[in-house]
């Protein structure tokens, strides 16, 4: 598909979601002292670091979509391609649970894997099962599944089929749910009519209204839950700013509909060359940036004592200093071997190309 101002847009938004989601991970993966500083838990999320993530799948979501608007494209073997891609993502995530529990890679190839019936389905089912799927994790928070978090397998504790839904479901992190209601909120965004008429087209205000939607239900759900009431202090330091589950989702889609608008505007504005390349770069890369930071995760994690990293000014060293070499290495791949990540080689190679 020929690069337009919108795709190259939405290469950009690749581009902001791979950056903060790098980052996010490599510290989760130190989360020895993130659980000390009340980064992690089950029932809220911080919205500075969790966005990422979830504009990372929105994009993920949108992108099928507009691949399979393209007329070049086979719809037979599109779909086809999305299966053997999910299911290599999925075993590869699985191969690695034990050291990363439900990593980024089982959420994306369990999506890509389910893809070509949900690609099938009209808006209304889709919106359908955003909102049951909400509600479902919402609920499932409740179960309260007792386990211990680290940078490995979760320990659990009491089992039985309570224990077993929750973790399954919704875990907080390690989960399928809500993450995959992204994904499916990004193909509905997909379907729509993305071209660049300003900086809040209609589409971007609806966000907006979606991101008040969201700061009201926080305000309602905080006020209801009793369990939640060190939610209501304000906090300048954003890592401490938390939302609950639902009101995270909706500030996340509205945010990531206003963000994607906006780089997909900002280049029919302005002509940045240098900025388009290093975009289309990363974007073309996504997958592999994500092993390679697995990779230098496992490393450093495994020669480095946890204590290591209880003084802030070492953490946010290593992870800012992770953080570069990672896209340095996407780059330095994309000079000295291939134009190709070494995962999208491996995606073309077992699922050949979708072009008619």
């Amino acid at each position: 598909m020929q690069k337009s101002n919108r795709l190259i847009g939405i290469d950009l938004s690749y581009t902001i979601a791979l950056l903060g989601t790098v980052f996010y991970i490599y510290l989760f993966a130190t989360n020895r002292f993130a659980i000390r500083a009340g980064v992690l838990s089950h029932s809220w999320n911080i919205l500075a670091l969790d966005f990422f993530p979830a504009l990372f799948f929105f994009l993920n979501g949108t992108t099928i979509s507009l691949t399979m608007r393209d007329r070049k494209v086979s719809s037979r073997k599109m779909l086809s391609y999305l299966i053997k891609r999910g299911m290599f993502l999925l075993v590869m995530g699985l191969a690695v649970c034990y050291i990363w529990p439900m990593n980024v890679f089982v959420t994306i190839g369990l999506f890509y894997a389910l893809a070509p019936n949900i690609v099938q389905w009209n808006n209304a089912i889709l919106r359908f099962l955003i909102i049951a799927g909400l509600f479902m994790a919402h609920g499932l928070l409740y179960l309260h599944v007792p386990n211990s978090i680290g940078f490995k397998l979760p320990e659990m504790h009491g089992g039985g089929l309570i224990d077993l839904t929750g973790f399954a479901f919704f875990n907080g992190y390690f989960s399928v749910l809500p993450w995959m209601l992204f994904f499916i909120a990004g193909l509905i965004f997909g379907r729509g009519e993305i071209r660049p008429r300003g900086w809040l087209p209609p589409s971007s205000m609806i966000g907006i209204a979606i991101i008040v939607f969201g700061a009201f239900l926080q305000f309602i759900l905080v006020k209801k839950d009793d369990t939640f009431l060190d939610l209501m202090r304000f906090d300048n330091f954003l890592m401490n700013f938390r939302l609950l589950m639902p009101a995270f989702f909706c500030i996340a889609i509205g945010a990531s509909v206003v963000l994607i608008n906006a780089t997909n505007y900002f280049f029919k504005v302005f002509e940045l060359r240098k900025v388009v390349k290093y975009a289309s770069l990363i974007s073309s890369m996504k997958y592999s940036i994500l092993l390679f930071q697995l990779i230098i995760s496992l490393f450093i994690m495994t020669l480095t004592p946890g204590a290591f990293f209880s003084n802030k000014t070492v953490l946010l060293s290593y992870v800012f200093g992770a953080t570069f070499i990672t896209f340095y290495l996407a780059i330095l791949w994309n000079n000295k071997i291939s134009n190709k990540g070494p995962l999208e080689w491996t995606f073309k190679r077992i699922s050949g190309s979708a072009k008619k």
